[in-house]
């Protein structure tokens, strides 16, 4: 009996041994970080620093690799086909969120398919006009829109992209009706709004500072829930045209494959953690933009959720489609 009870005992405590291993041992590898975005923009930037500081909480190496393409689509796409085992990692951001209802197909399903680890960063845009435009705060604009239902124009950086949608949002909370230009990209947007062949426009803080500064555009608020730590005197767009509530700001996480083990899952979200929370860190993404975040995996699952029924809400209202 004492034989059969120490070969039970041993046999247990291999099992529990070996199922510990992956996660004590992580990483013994690189990690790939894959980023939906092509080099060189403050989504690069921000997933570059982050992951940085990251690899060297995790005492490891993470490798960062752009794969741009159909709204995110492809990168996510690329981390599900491979093993849940943390070394593969996406950052997951709020386009994945609308593309669950921008797409009929979109490949993915980001709530099912994947594993939240920490929400990094959020960002948030500019509602901006033409500085020879009459309106000069936010519901001067509300009521110049009002005054030419269908007339005014508001230009995104594509279809169904965050800039497009927070607007959209925006037209729907405030009660006005203006026409979307959608351009490829942010750059001809914001050309277009200082030349003034453009109403209104919604570019990112990074691009947007330097024009303001030299009188090139007016910027009346913020789409984000609360002012950005960046550009702390604009007021957000719940403050400065009275709409309790509303909030579109892009956001940019980290998730993995569903079945990834739950200890790897804590290892990444402690180091990313972490890494948001450095000083140097912090002053780097406050140059672009960004206001960082760095909560739980339950916390960080529970705001993806919410955001792919806001923005499905938003998608059905306005009509976008990707195809």
């Amino acid at each position: 009996m004492k034989i059969r009870t120490l070969v039970s005992l041993a046999a247990t405590l291999l099992t529990a041994t070996a199922g510990e291993l992956p996660a004590a041992d992580y990483p013994t590898r690189p990690i790939t970080f894959v980023i939906p975005f092509a080099p060189g923009g403050g989504n690069d930037i921000l997933g570059r620093v982050v992951s940085a500081r990251a690899a060297k909480e995790l005492g490891g190496v993470i490798v960062v690799e752009n794969r741009p393409g159909a709204g995110g689509g492809l990168a996510a796409q690329h981390v599900i086909e491979g093993a849940a085992d943390g070394y593969t990692v996406l950052q997951g951001n709020v386009a994945h969120a609308i593309n669950m209802s921008l797409y009929k197909k979109p490949g993915y399903d980001f709530a099912k398919d994947f594993e939240p680890v920490t929400l990094m960063a959020t960002s948030a845009l500019l509602i901006c006009v033409n500085p020879r435009s009459p309106a000069n705060n936010l519901q001067d604009l509300i009521q110049l829109a009002k005054k030419n239902p269908g007339k005014m124009t508001f230009g995104s950086s594509g279809i169904g992209g965050s800039s497009h949608l927070a607007f959209e949002l925006f037209k729907a909370q405030a009660g006005v009706d203006l026409l979307h230009i959608p351009y490829q990209g942010g750059a001809p947007m914001t050309t277009d709004l200082v030349a003034g062949r453009l109403d209104v426009a919604l570019p990112v803080p990074s691009g947007a500072k330097s024009l303001m500064a030299s009188g090139k555009i007016k910027c009346f608020a913020t789409t984000g829930s609360r002012r950005s730590k960046s550009m702390p005197d604009i007021p957000t767009v719940a403050e400065a045209a009275d709409l309790a509530g509303y909030e579109a700001a892009p956001w940019y996480g980290v998730v993995v494959k569903a079945g990834t083990p739950p200890e790897i899952i804590e290892r990444l979200a402690r180091a990313y953690q972490v890494a948001v929370n450095d000083p140097e860190v912090q002053k780097v993404l406050l140059e672009q933009g960004f206001d960082v975040v760095g909560n739980t995996p339950q916390e960080f699952g529970a705001y993806i959720k919410t955001e792919i029924e806001k923005w499905s809400q938003v998608v059905a209202k306005s009509g976008a489609t990707a195809e």
